[in-house]
């Protein structure tokens, strides 16, 4: 079959049941599938008894793909690019939705942003470039953390499951991928009223990563220095901190001090 995009295909069931039982599914459960390609994933999702509903931009796969589930209970294709898609046109049976993706790798962060942003998601497994995997996951300090792994993990928690070899996929990618398993976090670390200027302010820190985050901060949110100097001190952070070094909860406190809204210890 000629597709219309660039695509890997997973084509070993093994992986693919590896990767669909990370979610630990329950007859019944409703599941989204971002890109569903050939249907290695879905096979072992409608096997577990989930109710899926798959998101594929290209025509010819989804056609392909309700051709072979033609009249099967618990499956749908909606045939759109999931980043166009209204996730809350949706209708799911049930409360919150299990997702489950392999990530076509330029569009890897969009894709995470629009499925954190959800209010309906219970829980993700995702199939994504090794290296945009170690950001996820990477820890205050190192050379892999950066706005992105602030803005995951302020809103979920990031677990690695294992890695995947390019012999896994055909044609077979440059790259090893991995396999991560999010997590909705239990106690959000701000308020929704919160969430713009947690987002502007680590952006803003990250904006010139080289430079004293101060200094980035204070040119882009357009504060005065000495305000943002006193803010850092009001979290215990040093005025000569950069970005990479600020964890996600303290870049959470630095937002609240910034905008003046609550007190440290509140």
């Amino acid at each position: 079959m000629r597709t219309r995009y660039s695509q890997n295909f997973l084509v070993r069931p093994q992986t693919a049941r590896k990767i669909t039982d990370a979610l630990g599914l329950a007859p019944g459960d409703p599941v989204l599938e971002i890109g569903p390609g050939r249907g290695i994933l879905t096979q072992f999702l409608l096997d577990a008894g989930a109710s899926v509903t798959a998101v594929e931009i290209d025509a010819l796969l989804a056609e392909a793909l309700e051709e072979r589930w033609r009249g099967k209970a618990g499956f749908r294709v909606i045939r759109k690019d999931f980043l166009d898609l209204a996730l809350s046109d949706l209708s799911f049976p049930g409360g919150k939705i299990d997702v489950i993706g392999n990530l076509p790798y330029a569009v890897t962060s969009p894709i995470l942003q629009k499925v954190l942003e959800w209010p309906h998601w219970r829980r993700a497994v995702f199939m994504v470039q090794k290296e945009v995997a170690d950001r996820i996951r990477s820890k205050p300090g190192s050379k892999d953390y950066s706005v992105l792994t602030v803005s995951v993990q302020s809103r979920a928690s990031v677990e690695k499951l294992f890695d995947v070899a390019p012999g896994s996929f055909k044609p077979a990618p440059k790259v090893t991928s991995t396999v991560i398993r999010l997590t909705p976090l239990q106690k959000p670390l701000f308020a929704p009223e919160e969430e713009g200027m947690f987002f502007r302010t680590a952006k803003a820190a990250f904006a010139q990563r080289r430079k004293m985050a101060v200094n980035s901060i204070s040119r882009t949110l357009k504060i005065p220095p000495d305000k943002a100097r006193e803010a850092l001190t009001r979290c215990g952070l040093s005025p000569t901190a950069r970005a990479e070094t600020i964890s996600v909860g303290d870049f959470a406190r630095l937002a609240r001090v910034l905008s003046g809204d609550t007190p440290l210890n509140s």
